[in-house]
């Protein structure tokens, strides 16, 4: 889709996406050491991006316990049952009036794929 709009994108603040779920957080619920310190060391804002439904605070609580109390949180809408990469899409789009994106992190191809469509940098974790 087309998401120009008013703002110039050099007034936008540089932003980095991290997915939660497989991503930072391994299924047993521990952090992935190398994704977490990435995020932890990023100079540009940190997006967290989570297609689960429900649970906000479960995740805002692991990443203030985890260092990334800062980091913008974008959830998945409990009415949403869209698959992941048109979720996420439609996440990026709203980010894009906030953000220029420069990289994002994801454990599905999918979700790559279209980060790269949109010009982001892309890695599969």
């Amino acid at each position: 889709g087309d998401w120009s709009s008013d703002v110039c994108s050099s007034d936008l603040k540089e932003a980095d996406i991290f997915d939660f779920n497989k991503t930072l957080k391994k299924k047993s619920g521990k952090p992935k050491k190398k994704i977490l310190k990435k995020a932890k060391e990023d100079k540009d804002e940190v997006v967290v991006m989570s297609t689960q439904q429900g649970g906000h605070e479960e995740v805002r609580d692991w990443l203030d316990k985890h260092g990334l109390d800062k980091a913008k949180l974008v959830q998945r809408g409990t009415k949403e049952h869209d698959h992941d990469p048109q979720v996420k899409e439609r996440m990026l789009g709203k980010l894009s009036r906030q953000f220029k994106v420069k990289k994002a992190y994801d454990d599905k191809k999918a979700n790559v794929k279209m980060f790269k469509r949109h010009g982001i940098k892309a890695k599969e974790v």
